[in-house]
């Protein structure tokens, strides 16, 4: 976005979306379609909860910056934020700083962030389950396979006859 926005500052979408997307359109990808894509992604995160909106449908500047850094990492460290959170470890003359995950503004998408990754674990869980059941069943054929290369390099070291 513009390096002059304050945390306080307010936009519309019209500007939101214009500003968003000439920073993350992609190579060779018609101005248009970045626009499209970068709308219907604030329309969705607006209604799941994830970016505030205004009643008179303005956003505030450090409401989006901090979504923008979370969805796009990099491209809008410019954009000046309030919340977000941040941590310095200092010991003798190390220092090292970074940036976590920024939490919601709101407790509505604070239920919704925890509610996603919840989905988000039990889905993972699932798939080590399937994984290990592959697993499983796939082991009883790579101990057959090793047994045989076993066998294959004790013949191949054998000495043939008549040589």
């Amino acid at each position: 976005m513009n390096a002059a926005l304050n945390p306080g500052d307010r936009l519309g979408l019209t500007d939101v979306v214009a500003l968003i997307a000439e920073r993350i359109q992609d190579r060779g990808e018609r101005p248009r379609a970045a626009k499209d894509k970068v709308r219907k992604r604030i329309k969705y995160d607006v209604e799941h909860g994830n970016l505030e909106c205004e009643s008179d449908g303005m956003f505030v500047a450090s409401n989006l910056g901090q979504w923008a850094r979370i969805l796009w990492p990099g491209k809008f460290d410019d954009i000046p934020v309030i919340a977000m959170s941040a941590g310095a470890i200092t010991s003798g003359s190390d220092t090292c700083s970074g940036i976590g995950i920024a939490t919601p503004m709101t407790l509505k998408a604070c239920h919704a962030m925890i509610t996603e990754q919840v989905r988000r674990i039990l889905a993972l869980e699932t798939q080590i389950r399937g994984l290990e059941k592959a697993l499983s069943d796939l082991r009883p054929d790579a101990e057959k396979w090793r047994e045989r290369c076993r066998k294959n390099r004790a013949n191949a070291a054998k000495r043939r006859k008549g040589l």
